[in-house]
Order: structure tokens, then sequence, then C-alpha cells
């Protein structure tokens, strides 16, 4: 019997700054870990395809990205922002 894993990819987000004042410069995020991404916000109004985003919430805002690999495995990640 052989046995069958199934792996997600690691998606992890990395921010240009650990802090960030409301109203502030833009805080760029970067995904990494998949092959594409698919950022969406939370308050809603914000999405991406990109890997990397600038952002420059006006309040507290939740970033979510979903990354998929080649095999179509996927995996989120998320960072909160002000």
């Amino acid at each position: 019997m052989a046995t069958l894993s199934i792996n997600k990819p690691a998606v992890a987000i990395v921010a240009s700054s650990a802090s960030y004042c409301l109203p502030g410069a833009a805080v760029s995020l970067s995904a990494s870990g998949a092959s594409t991404y698919s950022w969406t916000s939370s308050p809603a109004g914000f999405t991406s395809s990109s890997a990397s985003i600038n952002v420059t919430p006006t309040a507290a805002t939740t970033y979510t990205v979903v990354g998929t690999d080649a095999f179509g495995c996927s995996n989120t990640a998320t960072v909160s922002v002000g």
C-alpha cells in the first residue's frame, strides 16, 4: 500500500515595516512560497494578484493572501496593518 501525502505550500508574508501609523507612508507586503497569489482585505475593498503589494490603509486592515503552487494546492497567510 502506498502512502499519499498532501503538501500545502508554505505561504508567508513579509512586511517592509514592523509598525505603521494611520495615516502613514505605504507599507510593502510581499508573499512567498507559492506560484500565484490572490490578496483580499478586511474591511473589504482591496484585491490583487501580485506577489508584492503596497498598501496605505486608512483604518486597521487585515490582508489575506492565498498562495497556490504548481500542483494547484493552496494555503493562506494573513497580516494586520494599522
